[in-house]
């Protein structure tokens, strides 16, 4: 009984850490209408009209939450990320600004080199982030969960 007891508490400590990230998806078609969806879906009172462009490619998604190791700062939030060419980047930018409206936080240039913009849904508690990394666009749409 005394050493089950120190083994079943190391268990349970354990087991209450944070998991591993979830894999990254590929998809390949209407990158501007999978996140439109994305959006209406996750701010269900956000109406949307159908994507005014086409944005035809290919990019890697996946949704994580504050119990996974990158998404320890989501607290009760989760996050769908998505990944593309950064030559999308442009494309992507003008989509979010045509059904959302201007950007929340202008467009910023790093001394690095890359950029980042970003959206704050009105009355939805919910924020997109874009930016340009290197040879990615990445968005970051994050969510109550």
């Amino acid at each position: 009984m005394k050493t089950s007891l120190p083994v079943a508490l190391a268990v349970l400590l354990v087991s209450c850490g944070r998991t591993s990230d979830p894999p990254f998806k590929s998809a390949t078609g209407d990158l501007a209408a999978f996140l439109v969806n994305a959006i209406t879906n996750r701010a269900p009172a956000l109406e949307l009209s159908n994507a005014p462009v086409i944005i035809q490619t290919t990019w890697h998604s996946r949704v994580l939450n504050d119990r996974h190791k990158s998404g320890e700062y989501l607290d009760d939030r989760e996050a769908l990320q998505v990944a593309t060419g950064a030559t999308n980047f442009t494309a992507v930018e003008s989509l979010f600004t045509s059904v959302l409206g201007p950007p929340s936080l202008p467009l910023r240039t790093e001394k690095s080199g890359w950029q980042h913009t970003g959206w704050r849904l009105k009355n939805q508690n919910c924020g997109i982030w874009l930016k340009q990394v290197d040879d990615q666009c990445q968005v970051e749409i994050v969510t109550p969960r």
